[in-house]
């Protein structure tokens, strides 16, 4: 017989408790944001596939090939995760900047020709410069939801949709300024790549209540149960929604800017100067992030008009100007509490027997797994959810890191630059759209009544549902309607990315950074077996036996067969990510009845308590009345 699960409720005591500096949480979000786009970089590497293939006569197995060892590469981040979860983020984040660094500038001095570029080099040099990329990722993107865990949702895929937008960003820049110097562009990457690690480096830190393993081991009991305690605070305090609508604001912008520009570049042959002009507008509207985390212009008022009474008035006027209803947010001072955010404890605010009633984890968040990674391992949920990610990873990568030659070969002709721009910052904008479809929905099955929650673990569905369209569409459609396709996939890799985020980190208690990462391994898989065999080989065969010219392979059968094929394993998903939800349901069920079971035994308790007291009066009057009898 299977054994279920064992429940844990996290009962929170919510008494001398700091409240949380909003600023500065909404900085290492800002910071986070920037970092991000640094681990986007290998989404980009369409853009110098051909310049690369020009330069040192590659063909089209050899550029899959280096391709392939970068995004192996690129996922193979396990071990850092027990480096994260044991130190944090900030020997990750110094990893980071030395790994994409080192291959940034190997791959300057290639294209410069300052080292003789060859195959095998490339393979090393994409390597280095790819391993480093998703350590960004971890460094600020799991650090960050620790910091927001009651949103998630709204954070993780805020910050998931720069790894989009990123590729357009730079694809833009690329154009701009270094669109006839493909070394130079490797500088400016390594450059941004080292800016954003020091950021980490500098600004990000874990939250108290996030013990690392170094900090489990040699902190004292006293000393881990208090930081421990600051979770409450976490839980019960709410972000302000304002400073959330200003990043999705950009976000938007930017998924209606860039494809609009891209467009008009490539089939209104724009000149130099409106490549750079639309460079610049890219620019400075990614770096209006920074003002996410500025206090705003109402609060600095309300702070100085206070300061001004304070100084004019009397005490007892000062006392009255405070309303203790108003959110003031601390900005520099973490004695003043923003009571405007801090979420009610239940459903109905105002009870005094509800300040009493118990309250749990999971009156704020998703009920969790409590057990370790290892322990993990040897059950079939996240094997089914490493599958899940396989399928649909190796459909994503296949389409996204070969989507020129794709293009090419239904189309018959090969790809014009302009087409290959195009195709990046459709990628870019889908995904981010994805990941806000993504956000849109944890935002609304997760912030219901507690008995009302839709489990996270139905969110699979929705890149499955974009994905097998899109499959069918680049076996049926024609080369002009190709662009929706391309619309899909993209659609598919944003909401992949971001449930594969948001599922690990609402369902695992513990280990964050390593069930996180080892979704990744899935990946890293995915990219061995579907990009160089399944695609590469039966492309380059089929390029040989058609005659393609420079490397092309022009038909729909160059890649009808690896497309079937990807079509089936994702249509297996269905059944893998049903799995994975209908036995969370079950746990989430158990746990409910736990926790009603939990908050029914405190009231029966205070009952008791209650009816004491009554029989206790009612004998001590009992027994004045019996004396004063007795006097008479």
């Amino acid at each position: 017989m299977k054994k279920e699960e064992k429940i844990e409720l996290e009962v929170l005591r919510l008494d001398n408790l700091k409240p949380i500096v909003e600023w500065k949480r909404f900085g290492i979000l800002c910071v986070g944001c920037f970092g991000l786009i640094a681990a986007s970089f290998g989404y980009a590497y369409n853009l110098i596939s051909s310049d690369l293939q020009k330069a040192i006569g590659l063909t089209q197995k050899e550029l899959t090939a280096i391709s392939t060892c970068g995004v192996v590469f690129q996922y193979a981040t396990l071990p850092y995760a027990f480096l994260y979860d044991y130190l944090g983020p900030i020997p990750v984040a110094c990893l980071a900047i030395f790994y994409y660094a080192l291959g940034a500038l190997l791959m300057a001095l290639t294209t410069a020709k300052v080292i003789k570029g060859d195959v095998v080099r490339l393979c090393v040099f994409n390597a280095i410069n790819n391993h480093g990329m998703l350590l960004y990722d971890m460094s600020g993107c799991v650090t960050v939801l620790s910091h927001f865990p009651t949103m998630r949702g709204l954070t993780g895929c805020l910050l998931k949709s720069y790894i989009g937008l990123g590729s357009s960003i730079v694809g833009t820049i690329q154009l701009a300024f270094f669109a006839d110097r493909i070394d130079h562009f490797f500088y400016f990457l390594m450059a941004y790549a080292i800016v954003a690690g020091g950021l980490i480096i500098c600004f990000t830190r874990l939250p108290p209540y996030h013990l690392t393993g170094y900090e489990a081991s040699h902190l004292s009991p006293e000393v881990k149960e208090e930081r421990e305690r600051t979770k409450a605070v976490y839980l019960r305090t709410k972000p302000p929604m304002g400073r959330f609508v200003y990043g999705y604001a950009i976000i938007i912008i930017l998924i209606v800017y860039l494809p609009t520009q891209s467009c008009l570049v490539a089939y209104k042959n724009l000149g130099k100067n409106y490549k750079v002009a639309f460079a610049i507008v890219t620019i400075i509207i990614t770096l209006c992030n920074v003002f996410i985390f500025f206090p705003s212009p109402l609060t600095l008022f309300r702070r100085h008009k206070k300061s001004d009474d304070a100084v004019d008035n009397s005490a007892l006027s000062q006392i009255e100007d405070i309303d203790p209803f108003e959110g003031i947010t601390a900005v520099g001072n973490e004695k003043e509490i923003d009571t405007a955010n801090v979420e009610p404890a239940h459903d109905e605010e105002g009870s005094v027997a509800q300040n009493k009633m118990v309250e749990t984890d999971v009156d704020y968040i998703a009920p969790q797994y409590k057990g370790t990674f290892l322990r993990n391992l040897l059950t079939l949920r996240l094997w089914c959810i490493s599958w899940t990610l396989f399928c649909l990873s190796g459909a994503e990568f296949t389409i996204i890191t070969n989507a020129s030659y794709i293009y090419g070969a239904i189309d018959r002709n090969p790809t014009a630059p302009s087409i290959r721009t195009l195709l990046s910052t459709l990628n870019g904008a889908g995904s981010a759209f994805g990941r806000l479809v993504m956000a849109t929905f944890e935002h609304l099955t997760q912030h219901r009544p507690v008995e009302k929650r839709i489990p996270i673990t139905w969110a699979p569905f929705i890149p499955i549902g974009f994905m097998i369209p899109c499959l069918v569409f680049f076996l049926t459609l024609p080369a002009t309607a190709l662009p929706l396709a391309y619309v899909l996939c993209a659609l598919a890799n944003g909401a992949q990315a971001a449930q594969t985020l948001l599922v690990t980190r609402t369902i695992y208690a513990n280990d964050p950074a390593k069930h996180y990462n080892f979704c990744f391994v899935a990946t890293l898989l995915a990219n061995i077996v579907c990009l160089p065999f399944l695609y590469g080989e039966w492309y380059y065969q089929m390029s040989l036996k058609t005659g393609g010219y420079n490397g092309y392979c022009f038909g729909r059968e160059c890649v009808m067969m690896p497309f079937l094929v990807l079509l089936g394993l994702v249509v297996t998903t269905v059944f893998s990510a049903l799995y994975v939800a209908i036995r969370y349901r079950t746990f989430c069920n158990r746990t409910l009845a736990e926790r009603r079971k939990l908050r029914g035994e405190g009231s029966e308790a205070m009952e008791e308590n209650v009816d004491e007291e009554e029989l206790v009066d009612q004998l001590t009057e009992f027994q004045k009345q019996a004396l004063k009898g007795g006097v008479e």
